[in-house]
């Protein structure tokens, strides 16, 4: 959820090669791939746009991409421009 600090301390993600920010956070690149080989992140513990249709769409394109066949192989999911709402009363 936005604002808070992702729970993966006990994962002891530097033991394998995987970077955590300053934040909390997994650092991915623009394919969700993390520095450790073969491992992946997606959704609210990259710190990215952290919405659940977000992450969907970040999953599937990953799922895409690793499993899809060749016409994947540059699937990635784009932050840019996603739309957002606030809901308030009244």
């Amino acid at each position: 959820a936005p604002g808070r600090r992702p729970n993966v301390d006990s994962l002891r993600l530097e033991e394998a090669g995987v970077e955590v920010s300053e934040s909390g956070h997994i650092v991915i690149d623009e394919y969700s791939e993390t520095t450790a080989d073969g491992i992946y992140a997606v959704g609210d513990v990259v710190g990215k746009v952290e919405l659940t249709p977000v992450a969907i769409a970040a999953g599937r394109r990953l799922a895409d991409r690793l499993f899809g066949g060749e016409q994947f192989v540059d699937a990635k999911v784009s932050y840019d421009l996603v739309p957002t709402v606030i809901f308030s009363h009244p």
